[in-house]
């Protein structure tokens, strides 16, 4: 099963925020069960600024973090058509809803989205 984890349990863990146990024993658990740990690309954009913004890493370390990233994430494309239906989507989180709409392009029987 894949598991798509959105930027803000990224951001705590590899920022080591406040909520960084709690984001890191998500992706713990979803790799101890064996799960396919999946981001969507499009996320990458929005971590590495948070990561940068807030001071939790300079522009180098942020980037080097993102590289890393692809050693422990799937990740996933999103095109403007998942966009579009994610935009019409009840989901309260957008990006959420994007992520999924992402995901079931790939025509894959489980979604879970964790986050915070």
């Amino acid at each position: 099963m894949k598991v798509v984890f959105d930027a803000n349990v990224v951001i705590d863990i590899l920022g080591r925020t406040a909520d960084f146990e709690d984001s890191f024993v998500a992706m713990d658990v979803a790799l101890l069960r064996g799960y396919e740990a999946c981001i969507a690309v499009s996320s990458t954009p929005a971590i590495q600024y948070v990561l940068v913004a807030r001071k939790l890493m300079s522009s180098e370390q942020s980037r080097a973090a993102l590289r890393r990233l692809q050693d422990a994430f799937t990740m996933l494309d999103v095109t403007p058509a998942d966009f579009s239906e994610a935009s019409r989507c009840s989901m309260a989180d957008f990006e959420d809803a994007l992520i999924a709409h992402a995901r079931s392009e790939e025509h894959t029987s489980e979604l879970q989205s964790l986050q915070r």
